[in-house]
């Protein structure tokens, strides 16, 4: 991949993204975790934090994938919603098991 090519994800100039690498300038956060999802890795990873890559044996079925796209762009609050939805259907589940 080009630096041309990286940039253009990122939506920024060849020359900001240069200024990023060369630490003359600092990166945002919204490109920072941009770029961490680009190359499926941690943000400490980028930072030189953490040496540890992802498990890429993992595989993620299409509902999951589905999911995961239709709600990135959720409020912290609104996924947690989602997440209690979830729970809930779970234990009405397991009440039905039971009965």
């Amino acid at each position: 991949m080009s630096q041309q090519e990286l940039a253009d994800y990122l939506g920024v100039t060849q020359a900001t993204l240069s200024g990023w690498e060369n630490e003359k300038y600092e990166i945002d956060n919204a490109s920072l975790l941009k770029c961490a999802d680009y190359f499926h890795v941690t943000v400490d990873y980028l930072l030189g934090r953490s040496d540890e890559l992802p498990d890429t044996s993992v595989t993620l079925d299409d509902f999951t994938i589905a999911l995961y796209n239709a709600t990135k762009h959720l409020t912290t609050d609104q996924k947690q919603q989602l997440i209690n939805m979830a729970n809930f259907f779970n234990s009405e589940l397991e009440k039905n098991k039971q009965k």
